[in-house]
């Protein structure tokens, strides 16, 4: 192989040396007569080439007309209820502005930058070119650029972005055509809404608001120079990663304005001399993402992808976006401190001091051109390096700063404990018990920042979860609605998506029905043991500790949360009366054909079950939830409106019966944690087995609002963490935060209702002397005549009766068993 390779090399060798003599032999004329026919016939061949190539991507060029009908993707956005923008969807954030309203000079500054003789040529000038070679020859770099603004829109509108000769042929093709078929105008109108500006912004009008917060009509000479400056390089002119280069760029176009006779030395220095102010950068587009994306959803299902991404709609909604982030933070804050209670789980890692270093930008999120004060900002959670330890003390590193966590800052965290009630724990006292040198453990910043070291206490991440529900009862218009603790990291909506065992708060829907066959507040029911024979399992409710109470009235019985009562009124009143009762409201989810469904076995909505209490609320009357109030298109028509949908579903005196009984869950039962908000406020707690789910639902002045905890696995919150315990103080601080916007007022009975002194033991009349006399609320013709004296079975020991949050459901019937088959009860209890 060798020798054949070798014998080729030398027969070629031979055959350039042949080909050497022959030219040295030749006079220098022949020489040179022989080198410009070589020349003109490469020349020609190369016309020809390049003749041939226009022609075939003539063939193949797209149809520039299409951008007659220029619609680029725009942003849908999201109003609140006063019309404010709230949320934003896009592909490319785009804001579009026709060319009469985008300022003269705008529009000088880009073409003194971008293309000073844009007026002047066809789609390419041959000079510019020449003219960026030479400059960029000079300078030894390229620092200008040929294209013209016609080369740019052919390229963004039609090319993609790679570097090759046929797309060059292509861009030269479609400029020309671009130049026959549309004015200046139109071209530039297309090239200032279409071209990119930096961190997701196209278009001069999405920019302008992007770094100066106004629009582009607004902007101060200085400020348009800036934004005509940035579409060569977005991000390395940006103002905010690089303002002394935005600021040197804004000059050069300042500079080139002037000398093209845009604007005078006098505004030039003028602009010159201005200080780049700029906006302050937005963290996030979306401050409210729960409710944005369920109103995304809705829209994306209904109309397409197209009408969510790339028409502009005008989505306006019923959002309240104060109450909206009152109740995002009263619910992250409810769920810190219920998985605290729980206790530490312990460090997320550890690390080898003397062989590693910290990653900070794989640990905690990017800095970005945050100061100090905002990137360590109070209630921030952040990773950090455990650096030194002492009984007192845990000193750390995060992001190169030095922080100490004192005891005030871990005595929380004894050990993680499910089985043990977290109020039992003793503060935890010695900081070597948690933690060493080395372990990554999760902080959150106490103080402002003022200098080393920071001020911070030990934290972890919650395993809970949750969702906040807040609805104007009175229209049906859903103010809130947080559908878990980190939409970044679970975008699931456990307010409308979770079916969830809703325990004891289900009973007031039960109560309600037996209302309306007959019952009353003071009607006695025997609180006795109940078995339900069946072939796999007999069933036995009971109450808390397993206690039985004998004569209860109705209001004890909700108020106390006793599940015998409820079983045995779900009994009187019938089964499928009660589901159908219960779907009048506004239960949508399918429900449990068994008696359990008394003690909330079947899985409901939050938001279900909270549109069904705004009926009680509302006395009576149900008004259908909803999100929408209309959504327009960009040219403003309107493309839905939702229409209110309200109906009375049940009596107003039925309603208001319930919620008198359901002020003493507040007032001294399971749901006093809100008593401290001082407003007339009717609720309900619920916890179901073993401390899975925790509810706490109730309505004052106009509003009702759920609050739903517990885990997305179907595991126990913890021991003892019931509604009162882990819901109702978040209901109670979020209703804190927007109770000053509502006119605070009394549930006001109707007039077929009367109030009469009872004994509240007995529900018999009696008199001013006893001192467990009540005035109970009654529909006329349903109020006692006579006093009643009933010797309780058994004496309720104040002992033995369940704390304000205690967990009131037994273990259930299993949601899948049939109809339960006859109650056995004893006589004496019937």
């Amino acid at each position: 192989m060798r020798t054949k390779i070798a014998a080729r090399a030398n027969m070629l060798a031979e055959y350039a040396v042949r080909f050497w003599r022959w030219i040295s032999a030749k006079p220098p004329r022949e020489l040179a007569r022989l080198a410009v026919y070589f020349a003109a016939g490469s020349a020609l061949g190369g016309a020809i080439l390049l003749f041939l190539l226009v022609q075939f991507y003539k063939l193949n060029l797209p149809d520039v007309l299409t951008m007659k009908n220029y619609a680029p993707s725009l942003v849908t956005t999201i109003y609140d209820r006063h019309d404010r923008p709230a949320a934003e969807f896009y592909v490319e954030k785009r804001m579009l502005k026709p060319y009469k309203e985008i300022p003269e000079l705008m529009k000088k500054a880009t073409i003194a930058i971008e293309d000073d003789r844009f007026f002047l040529h066809k789609g390419v000038d041959f000079m510019g070119i020449l003219r960026a070679a030479l400059v960029n020859l000079r300078e030894g770099g390229v620092v200008q650029g040929g294209s013209t603004i016609t080369q740019q829109v052919a390229k963004v509108m039609f090319l993609t972005r790679e570097r090759t000769l046929a797309r060059k042929i292509k861009e030269f093709l479609l400029s020309q055509k671009i130049e026959e078929n549309f004015s200046k105008e139109e071209i530039l109108e297309i090239y200032l809404n279409q071209i990119y500006y930096g961190h997701g912004n196209y278009g001069v009008e999405a920019a302008a608001h992007l770094y100066f917060d106004k629009g582009v009509q607004d902007l101060s000479l200085a400020e348009m120079a800036t934004l005509a400056g940035l579409p060569k390089a977005p991000n390395g002119y940006s103002p905010f990663n690089n303002p002394k280069g935005a600021v040197h760029r804004r000059n050069l176009v300042l500079n080139r304005m002037m000398a093209t006779g845009y604007i005078t030395q006098e505004q030039a220095q003028k602009a010159l001399d201005e200080p780049l102010r700029l906006a302050k950068q937005k963290r996030t587009a979306n401050d409210i993402p729960y409710f944005a994306e369920h109103v995304r959803r809705y829209i994306y299902g209904k109309y397409g992808a197209d009408k969510v991404y790339h028409e502009g709609l005008k989505v306006y909604t019923t959002l309240d976006t104060a109450w909206q982030k009152a109740a995002q933070t009263a619910l992250a804050a409810g769920i810190d401190e219920d998985d605290r209670r729980i206790g530490y789980r312990g460090p997320l890692g550890w690390m080898d001091l003397s062989v590693d270093k910290p990653d900070w930008d794989e640990l905690n999120p990017p800095r970005k051109n945050m100061t100090d004060a905002e990137y360590f900002a109070p209630g921030k959670r952040l990773k950090a390096v455990v650096k030194m330890v002492t009984q007192d003390n845990i000193v750390v590193e995060l992001n190169g700063k030095r922080g100490i966590i004192s005891k005030a800052g871990f005595e929380w965290a004894h050990k993680y404990d499910l089985k043990t009630d977290g109020r039992s724990f003793e503060p935890v006292k010695d900081a070597t018990k948690l933690a060493r040198p080395g372990n990554i453990v999760e902080v959150k910043v106490r103080e402002k920042f003022s200098g080393e070291p920071l001020h911070l206490e030990l934290d972890q991440t919650p395993t809970l979860q949750g969702g906040l529900v807040s609805l104007d009862y009175t229209t049906g218009e859903v103010r809130a609605m947080v559908g878990g603790y980190d939409f970044e990291k679970s975008s699931f909506n456990r307010a409308v998506q979770a079916l969830r065992q809703p325990g004891s708060a289900f009973k007031p829907i039960i109560y309600a029905a037996a209302m309306d066959r007959g019952f009353t507040p003071a009607t006695v029911v025997i609180d006795s043991p109940m078995t339900f024979e069946s072939s796999e399992k007999d069933w036995k409710p009971g109450n808390f500790k397993n206690e039985f109470y004998g004569p209860t009235t109705i209001r004890t019985a909700i108020i106390e949360s006793r599940n015998i009562v409820t079983i045995k009124v779900l009994q009187k009143i019938g089964l499928q009366y009660a589901i159908e009762y219960a779907q009048k409201l506004g239960i949508r989810s399918r429900l449990e054909n068994n008696l359990s469904i008394a003690l909330g076995s079947s899985g409901v909505t939050l938001m279900e079950l909270t549109s069904a209490y705004s009926v009680l609320a509302n006395g009576g009357v149900r008004n259908e939830p909803y999100f929408i109030r209309r959504i327009e298109d960009l040219s403003g028509a309107v493309v839905e409106k939702t229409e209110p949908v309200s109906a009375p579903v049940i009596p107003e005196d039925t309603a208001f019966l319930m919620n008198n009984v359901m002020q003493g869950v507040v007032e001294e039962g399971t749901g006093t944690a809100v008593r401290a908000l001082g407003v007339p406020t009717a609720g309900k707690t619920g916890t179901t087995n073993d401390y899975i789910d925790a509810w706490f639902l109730g309505y004052t002045s106009g509003v009702v609002t759920g609050v739903w905890i517990g885990r997305d696995q179907d595991q126990p919150i913890g021991r003892n963490e019931t509604g009162g315990r882990a819901a109702a103080p978040i209901w109670l601080d979020y209703m804190r935060g927007v109770i000053r916007d509502l006119a605070v007022r009394p549930f006001v009975p109707p007039k077929n209702v009367t109030f009469v002194r009872v004994n509240k033991v007995t529900g018999g009349l009696t008199t001013p002397e006893d001192p467990d006399s009540i005035f109970e609320a009654f529909r006329e013709g349903t109020e006692p005549n006579e006093i009643v004296q009933i010797t309780p079975a058994k004496a309720a020991d104040p002992a033995t009766l369940p704390p304000p949050d205690q967990p009131q459901s037994p273990p259930l019937m299993p949601v899948s068993m049939p109809a339960p088959p006859q109650a056995v009860v004893p006589a004496a209890a019937q």
